[in-house]
Order: structure tokens, then sequence, then C-alpha cells
């Protein structure tokens, strides 16, 4: 059994590991430009390739430890190319660590069956087939996890210890079973065959590999319907807020058509302290429950009143220039998700500014070039980090914020819209363009 482990080519685990990681190295964020990534990753792999290579003839017992040393270089390659979080790090090196262990056991095992059962001793040809198959097979595997972190925002969000956990006991699990025929060979689990054992290696790998992407695509479907909940119960609200101001501007028009009849009894009132009374009354009345707002779109008016007056309780000041018949093709609902999350953003973020003159924002909905643009600025002192088109939220419960904006870029996409955001010179700004054609 010992000559098994000796053939198995070390220098082709070390170009595996070192392929696997510079898969999620392109995938997320960099701490360096390109050329600074580019020899690190050289000095890992030149590393990688020493510390494997120099080792290939060592004692059966000093194997594990080896390979665990090469496990931490990987995470250290990792950790010093991707500015992500811990969490991350560590659930991308045991993921790469699997994935390397399929590699070289999948292109050792072709090789096996190509050359060695053949007697054809080639060094060419070693190279061809680690060139092709390790080409064929990480490729695949970065397009693969490129398609699982198209949401990457949101996944990276979502992995927590748990998760993190979940995935080292499965490399733990899969690489101690996908090995044990080194260890023990006499057992109903293993081999003592040396094709059996690398066939054995490659099945166990593979499987582990098929678990861990079921795995990372379950935790993507989970995010979706989470944002999926989070998208329905944003519009619900932003719906009933419009309810509700269509109620408010409802009353106020049962209190604007009682006006007459108060007023024929204030001319028969011949009490002039009682008449003053009455007025003074009608006036708070009349002060508490005006609508000013006419900006040809009942929707928006009622959306406007009611932030209006959210705003005054927050001192803020809100004003507008909007000509609203531009937008009495969109539906109810897409107006009350584009303006009401749009606001409540807007007001929310104001609220924090401590010098109440600061606290400012304007909305105008003007047309220009055959497009309705919508922008709503808001005084921002603090710059939002903006991440993908949305802003990176700085809550603590970060799975359950953002989607506000995502809800408008939904609404508006309906239109064949487009949505911007950009912050600059304290200020924050959301621009909508929607093609006028869509009327």
């Amino acid at each position: 059994m010992e000559l098994v482990y000796q053939d198995i080519p070390r220098i082709h685990t070390a170009l595996a590991e070192w392929g696997s990681c510079v898969i999620f190295i392109l995938i997320f964020n960099k701490k360096h430009n390109k050329f600074i990534t580019s020899l690190i990753a050289l000095a890992f792999l030149a590393f990688q390739c020493l510390l494997l290579g120099l080792t290939g003839n060592a004692p059966i017992f000093l194997w594990l430890p080896i390979m665990i040393l090469a496990a931490v270089s990987m995470f250290l390659f990792l950790k010093v190319c991707c500015n992500e979080e811990l969490n991350l790090i560590v659930y991308c090196t045991a993921a790469a660590f699997l994935i390397s262990e399929f590699t070289a056991s999948f292109e050792w095992l072709l090789y096996y069956y190509i050359a060695y059962l053949r007697g054809i001793d080639s060094q060419l040809l070693k190279i061809i087939i680690v060139a092709v198959v390790y080409s064929i097979v990480l490729f695949s595997t970065f397009k693969l996890e490129k398609s699982v972190f198209k949401r990457k925002t949101e996944l990276l969000k979502s992995i927590s210890k748990k998760e993190t956990i979940s995935v080292l006991l499965l490399v733990l699990v899969v690489f101690a079973f996908s090995n044990l025929s080194f260890i023990f060979p006499n057992t109903p689990f293993t081999s003592t065959f040396f094709y059996e054992v690398f066939k054995l290696r490659t099945l166990i790998d593979f499987t582990g590999m098929i678990l861990l992407i079921a795995f990372q695509l379950h935790m993507n479907e989970t995010i979706a319907l989470t944002e999926l909940n989070a998208l329905s119960a944003t519009l619900r609200n932003q719906y009933s807020q419009y309810m509700q101001y269509q109620k408010r501007i409802e009353m106020m028009s049962i209190i604007y058509h009682d006006l007459k009849h108060q007023i024929m009894g204030l001319r028969a009132e011949e009490d002039e302290k009682k008449r003053a009374m009455w007025l003074d009354n009608l006036e708070n009345e009349i002060e508490k429950s005006k609508c000013l707002i006419a900006t040809g779109n009942k929707v928006l008016d009622a959306i406007l009143d009611g932030k209006i007056l959210e705003a005054d309780k927050h001192n803020i000041k809100l004003t507008y220039v909007v000509d609203g018949k531009l937008l009495n093709f969109m539906h109810v609902m897409d107006i009350c998700t584009i303006f009401g999350n749009a606001l409540d953003n807007a007001i929310e973020a104001t609220v924090l500014e401590e010098d109440p003159s600061n606290r400012l924002i304007h909305v105008t909905v003007t047309s220009k070039n055959d497009f309705i643009f919508i922008q709503i600025d808001n005084y921002c002192s603090s710059q939002p980090q903006i991440v993908n088109g949305l802003i990176d939220t700085t809550k603590n419960d970060r799975m359950y914020h953002g989607y506000g904006l995502k809800s408008i870029k939904f609404a508006v996409e309906k239109y064949k819209g487009v949505m911007r955001i950009s912050s600059n010179n304290n200020w924050f700004t959301l621009v909508i363009m929607i093609p006028i054609q869509n009327k």
C-alpha cells in the first residue's frame, strides 16, 4: 500500500489546490490590484509545490499533518487575497480543498487508465492530461460557483458559523472516506488494488462536490424565498400606507364639503364671542386636515401628503416639483412602491442629521427627451457604501434590509426603465428614467 501512496504525484495535488483557490479569488472582492494579486498567487504556487513536492517521500504517518499544513496555506492564500469576512474565507477554503481533491484524483485516475495500464511512460502525455483535465474541471467549477454566487451579496450575508461548520464537516467526512484506503486498506469500504483505490477516491470526492453544490443551491433558494417574502411585505406595507392616505383625503373632502353648512351656521350666529370661538376651532381643524397637494395624480398626491406630514414630525423640509400627470399610466401599486420606499429611505436617512437645517428632501418628476425623470434627493452627511447599484446597509439585521431599493428597481424595470443611485457632495440621489412610450 505504501507504493500506492508514493505513486500519487504530489505536484499535481499542489497545482489542484492552487487552481481551486484561484477560482474563489476570481469571484470575490480582492484586497490588492491585479499585479499584486498575481505576485501573491505565484508565491503561493511555488510554496505549495515545494511543500508537497519535498514531502513526497515522507513516512505515511506524516501524510495527515502535511495535508493539514497544505489546507492552512490555502486559507492564508485566500485570506491575503480576498477582502471578505473570516467565515467566508473558511467556507471557501473547505470548498477549495474538496475541489482540489476531486481534481487531482480524477486526473490521476484518467492517467492511470490511459497510460499506466498500457505501459506508456511519457512525461509529455502526463503534462497534456494534467493540462486538459485541470482546465476543464477547474473552469467548469469556476462557472458553476460563479452562477451559485451570482447573488453574492445576499449569499455572503447568509453564510454564518453554522453554514461554515456544516461545510467543514462535509469536507472532513469526504476527505476521510476518500483516503481511507491509504490508511486502512483491508476494510469493507476500502481496497488494496491500485486502480480501485483511485476509483473509490474519485467517486467519493465527486459525491462530495455534488453535496457541496446542492448545499449552496439550497442556500440560494432560501435567500430567494426570503427576498420574495420581504419584497411582498414591503409592497403590502406601501399599499397599506397609500390606503391610509387615501382615507385621510376622503375625510378631508367630507370636511370641506361640510364647510358650507358651517359657514351658514356662522352667519346665523349673532353672539360675537361664540362666533369667534367657532371660527378658531374651525380654523384649527382646517389647519390640521389641509391638503394643498395637487400634482395631477391622486395616488401621488396621497403619498406626498402623508410623507410630508411624517417629515414635519422630524423637522424635515420636504419640497417637490412634480408633474403627476406623467405617471397616470402607471399602476397604483407601482407608484406606491417607487415613491413610498424612496421617501421612506430618504426620511430614515435625513432624520439622523444632527443639524435640523440639513434635514432636506426634494422630489422632482419631469419629462425630457421622451423620458420621464424621477429624482429624489436627500441631504446625507455620511456617505453610504454603494455595492452593485444598491446601498450596503449598516444595520445589524442585514438579511432583512435593502429590499426597498430592490422593489423600486423591479417596479421600474416593468416599464423598461432604469434606476441609478449616487452619493456626491453630501447629497444622496435616486434617479429613475422611464420611456414615455409606456403611455
